[in-house]
Formats: C-alpha cells, sequence, structure tokens
C-alpha cells in the first residue's frame, strides 16, 4: 500500500537516519518494513519501553 510518506522517508533515508513515532496500530512497522524491501541494505531497530 503506498503512503503519503513514503517518498520523503526513502528521501531523507539517503542522507540521514529516520525515527518513526506515534500512536499504536498506525502503521509504523508496516510503513518501516515495506520501506526495507526496497532497499537492499537495511535495519530495522525496535525500541520497546515496557511499562513498570
Amino acid at each position: 500500500m503506498k503512503r503519503y510518506l513514503d517518498e520523503w522517508v526513502l528521501k531523507d533515508l539517503t542522507t540521514k537516519t529516520v525515527l518513526l513515532t506515534g500512536p499504536r496500530q498506525v502503521g509504523k512497522t508496516t510503513l518501516a518494513r515495506q520501506l526495507m524491501e526496497l532497499s537492499g541494505n537495511a535495519q530495522y531497530l525496535n525500541w520497546f519501553r515496557g511499562r513498570t
């Protein structure tokens, strides 16, 4: 599924690190994984901050 952020994120990834933030279940992980498929050299890091 094409998203309006795809082109902006891909452009920024050529020169910098991109951090996706937002509320739960809005598609952050899906977007990251779809963009990783387009890239030959990608790394996905998940920062989980558990509840205490």
